[in-house]
């Protein structure tokens, strides 16, 4: 799916907003979905592009109850989590891994 026809939710971008505002070191993050986003997933990856710019990708994590939510991290930095969450990106959306190996989000 494209970002170009991911609906825009007023109440999701300011959850996020304050979300990375309180972390300004986080650049992913991985949250249950909003009940007017992205009915056919369960979670949402959101992506800190560059401050005030930022994507989400819907997904619904598959594994152990317990890992999805370490995945869910609040801690204003947690590089592993970040790590984990940069690979699920990619899988996700394999053109960022592929087409610009030096993407990074900011």
């Amino acid at each position: 799916m494209s970002t170009a026809t991911l609906p825009k939710d007023p109440c999701a971008s300011a959850v996020d907003r304050d979300w990375f505002e309180a972390r300004p070191k986080r650049t992913l993050r991985l949250r249950l979905r909003l009940p007017a986003e992205f009915a056919a997933s369960t979670h949402v990856l959101v992506v800190k592009l560059s401050p005030g710019d930022r994507m989400r990708v819907p997904l619904t994590p598959q594994g152990p109850a317990a890992y999805v939510e370490s995945m869910m991290s609040n801690a204003p930095v947690a590089p592993l989590v970040e790590k984990g969450l940069a690979a699920t990106l990619g899988r996700v959306m394999p053109e960022v891994s592929t087409l610009n190996r030096r993407w990074r989000p900011r």
